[in-house]
């Protein structure tokens, strides 16, 4: 199964299908009390939850973040919730993000690994694949073809077109870029 995953450092947002948007707040916290999801002797809130629970909840706004417990058991969650199939994640990075940062990001995502525990649903690892895009890039394959890999119009893909894409900033400053296709 292929998913599509876009960790921000507010939400996480993931899809399967390309319509359907799962969105919760990229958060999660340690618990002694009714847990979101289980990973060893581990016990964490995630999103609305973590929110509600921990006054003391910080989102860290780095890369390394991706790294840490909570966010592992975050993705844990988003992963136990998803059909029993292997998981190919695509996802995103920053257009400034460099070819390190990319090598970081895919091990980071590799490295989710289980057993995480959702009522009675369990997700053991790996992820079967990781494929990253820069942001702009995946705008870009997203306004050419549509959810099931045909393009949207087929004229644009015959005469070649330039296209400048841009990203509002949440956090940072993003430039355009011109590309051709």
């Amino acid at each position: 199964m292929i998913v599509g995953l876009d960790v921000g450092f507010g939400h996480l947002k993931w899809t399967t299908d390309g319509h359907t948007v799962h969105r919760m707040p990229a958060v999660a916290a340690p618990t002694w009390t009714e847990p979101d999801v289980v990973s060893g002797d581990h016990a964490w809130v995630v999103g609305e939850h973590a929110e509600r629970e921990d006054a003391t909840l910080a989102v860290a706004l780095d890369h390394e973040r991706l790294s840490r417990p909570e966010f592992q058991a975050l993705l844990g969650y988003v992963f136990v919730t998803l059909p029993d199939e292997p998981l190919r994640v695509v996802s995103g990075l920053p257009y400034s993000a460099t070819d390190a940062d990319q090598v970081i990001y895919e091990r980071q995502l590799r490295q989710v690994v289980g057993p995480y525990q959702v009522g009675e649903r369990v997700w053991k690892g790996p992820v079967a694949s990781v494929t990253l895009f820069r942001q702009a890039q995946a705008a870009l394959i997203d306004a050419l073809f549509d959810e099931r890999n045909r393009p949207r119009r087929p004229e644009l893909l015959q005469e070649g077109l330039r296209i400048a894409l841009g990203s509002v900033p949440s956090r940072g400053v993003n430039s355009p870029f011109v590309s051709t296709v």
